[in-house]
């Protein structure tokens, strides 16, 4: 009986193809249907007006003949491009052209940082096409109406108020106005260190910092011989971080759905992390000439802050007054997060697979019944 049963698990819940070719959009409204047919999730979307964040039935932003679109074609309909977003892609490129402690540093940042274009397909094939509106999904249940009716809660409730959505998934991407600079927010040793890091997988990008300097591996170098065996010729490469999607807390994300419509509420989801986009920046000497390089493929990372530093169990991720932030990486390109994104169902707080102490307690059973084939790939991978 026991066979039988883990057989009927394996053939229920099928693997996600992580095709390279399949749109964001094609991979989100895929595993949306998937959930919706399979596990009855609903699905909502937040938008910001003027006076409250509005709730709305996902199909009413994207209807069900778009959807079929977007399986079947891979792209909507209604023939939506890219270049809605042109004007604001470029304002934003020239607003963080420079970074902020470049006099300080007395370097030159040579490198133009642009946001990436999967970044502006998936806005617009969601229906965005302005730089203040952020892009933000989420899935719950509802407890069965039969329960609700039978529940205590509700004979002690003076109204009948309809039982509140229980929000299991989402995906909450900032304006692309709202995708701001946070480099300063960190300590200079975590710049550093996250710059290494991406220097040890991006082979191109540490052959061109060396090529500034006097032709050594100058990475290498200074881990080894520390200060001292830093070229006057080429600065340390730097990093800068901007937040692509902002930290919400459970209770948060439930009220954001339950009570999205209340007048006093501005607030429009977000994950259990923060989510970054993190550029290298090679920083070379002030007054030296050399060639601009575009940079539109930044790294995701993932950002935890604590209340206490070193002290994971009374963590508070998102604690802006906390005094240890804790990085960790998460994919190389926004192509790979939005493909993970969908394996793992959007549950809430899937990017910490990737963090040292793995995602909320909370979302591991949903993990485990919407994307268990994602998921073990996550814990092979961390051991």
């Amino acid at each position: 009986m026991q066979v039988k049963e883990q057989r009927a698990v394996k053939q229920k819940h099928a693997p996600v193809a992580l095709s390279v070719k399949a749109s964001a959009a094609t991979l989100f409204v895929s595993s949306i249907q998937r959930l919706t047919e399979t596990h009855g999730l609903s699905f909502f979307a937040l938008q910001r007006r003027e006076a409250a964040v509005r709730c709305r039935a996902l199909t009413d932003l994207l209807p069900v003949s778009s959807m079929v679109d977007v399986l079947r074609q891979g792209a909507l309909g209604i023939e939506r491009s890219p270049t809605t977003l042109r004007q604001p892609a470029e304002e934003w490129s020239r607003r963080w052209r420079c970074p902020h402690a470049e006099q300080e540093q007395r370097a030159q940042c040579l490198t133009q940082l642009a946001l990436p274009s999967a970044l502006f397909r998936l806005l617009v094939d969601m229906g965005i096409t302005k730089a203040s509106e952020p892009f933000s999904v989420v899935g719950g249940l509802t407890p069965a109406m039969e329960l609700w009716e039978e529940s205590p809660r509700k004979s002690a409730c003076l109204t009948s108020s309809p039982p509140s959505l229980h929000p299991l998934t989402t995906i909450c991407i900032n304006a692309i106005e709202a995708i701001i600079e946070v480099t300063e927010d960190l300590p200079c040793e975590t710049r550093v260190a996250a710059a290494r890091h991406v220097l040890s997988r991006q082979p191109e990008k540490k052959r061109f910092y060396s090529e500034q300097g006097d032709g050594e591996d100058n990475t290498t170098k200074n881990d080894t011989n520390g200060t001292a065996g830093r070229s006057d010729h080429a600065p340390e490469p730097t990093v800068r971080l901007f937040i692509l999607s902002p930290y919400a807390s459970y209770g948060a994300l439930y009220e954001a759905v339950n009570k999205a419509n209340d007048s006093e509420s501005m607030f429009f989801g977000g994950e259990a992390c923060e989510v970054l986009l993190v550029y290298i920046c090679p920083m070379t000497a002030a007054g030296s000439v050399g060639p601009t390089t575009l940079n539109d493929n930044p790294e995701i990372w993932g950002r935890l802050r604590y209340q206490q530093a070193g002290d994971a169990e009374s963590a508070t991720p998102g604690n802006r007054r906390g005094n240890h932030d804790e990085l960790f990486f998460i994919a190389a390109t926004l192509g790979d997060y939005l493909r993970l994104g969908s394996a793992f169902s959007w549950v809430y707080g899937w990017q910490l697979c990737y963090a040292p102490q793995g995602p909320p307690p909370r979302s591991l059973p949903w993990l485990k019944l919407f994307s268990p084939t994602a998921l073990s790939a996550a814990i092979s991978t961390a051991l």
